[in-house]
């Protein structure tokens, strides 16, 4: 949800873009909406404009400045699932003296980090990419800088140079981070079961540092392995862990049976973030049938599991 003056900007999902009249906020009342072609996760508005991260349909713009008939005026396609959206604050960046830039951040899930060139509403164009190792799931940005909740983590990235954003930090979380905010020099991250992380990030040393208590250890020397994404899939899915040291590794997907389906013997691994990615098909080049899975990660003495669900 974004609000402005005295607007709700609600993304849906299935719903698409609802408008959502606030002035009395003990009686609220729709009075506008748009659909949109896939599943509208996110949202940001600025001025006369909202930006909608609709899953497997991209980003689009939808012009509101008669929220009672909103309406689409420009589309993207990206190349992941865009789950999230920023706008640049301020003025926008400047490409050189005479031309001003509106840029768009869409977090674009197994896509990364994709940055948008909307100066023309009706023809966004990509100018920069960002792939980064989990699922790019939600993004703020403040000051020439991208926060990113990325899965496994939180991922800070320069954006000074939209057409050439650059990783300088990055902090390991408990479990599965979803979302981010940023708010007078402190970054959240929704992190699925471990809450909310509240942390800063030091320029000068690129380094991100938890601010709400101690960082849990445990987290940092045990093996972890984190929810498959996507899930529920169809065809495939990435498989993400993390070691705390070097250690012998071997993932293997068995039916609810416990039948083996699927094993990699991967020998020696180094310590820190590992994706695997599974085809959906069994040791036989084969597509499994739809249903629930288990994938068990062993990792030197250590066995951790998670379901996943195939959806043909």
């Amino acid at each position: 949800v974004a609000v402005t003056g005295e607007y709700a900007y609600v993304a849906g999902a299935t719903d698409g873009l609802r408008v959502i009249d606030v002035s009395d906020p003990t009686s609220p009342y729709e009075v506008g909406s748009v659909d949109t072609p896939g599943l509208a996760y996110g949202i940001a508005v600025t001025g006369e404009l909202a930006y909608v991260a609709d899953y497997k349909a991209g980003l689009r713009i939808i012009d509101v400045s008669d929220p009672a008939s909103p309406r689409e005026v420009g589309w993207l396609d990206t190349p992941g699932w865009a789950y999230a959206v920023a706008v640049s604050r301020g003025q926008g960046y400047v490409l050189d003296k005479s031309e001003g830039l509106r840029v768009v951040y869409v977090a674009d899930a197994s896509g990364g980090l994709r940055v948008i060139d909307v100066s023309d509403a009706t023809s966004p164009r990509e100018i920069g990419s960002l792939d980064t190792p989990g699922s790019a799931q939600g993004v703020a940005v403040n000051g020439g800088l991208a926060y990113v909740a990325d899965g496994s983590g939180l991922r800070v990235i320069e954006v000074l140079r939209p057409g050439s954003p650059r990783e300088v930090g990055f902090y390991e979380t408990g479990d599965w981070a979803r979302g981010v905010a940023v708010s007078s020099g402190l970054v959240y991250v929704a992190d699925g079961s471990a809450g909310l992380y509240v942390l800063r990030f030091d320029a000068t040393a690129t380094t991100v540092q938890r601010e709400n208590g101690k960082a849990d250890a445990g987290v940092l020397s045990r093996v972890v392995l984190h929810p498959n994404y996507p899930n529920p899939f169809n065809p495939g899915t990435r498989i993400l862990y993390r070691l705390p040291e070097a250690l012998r590794v071997q993932v293997g997907i068995y039916d609810v049976l416990g039948k083996e389906v699927l094993r990699w013997d991967l020998g020696v691994q180094k310590r820190g973030e590992h994706v695997l990615k599974w085809d959906g098909r069994d040791a036989t080049g084969r597509a499994v049938k739809s249903g629930v899975y288990v994938c068990r990660l062993r990792a030197g003495h250590v066995m951790v599991t998670r379901k996943m669900t195939v959806l043909r």
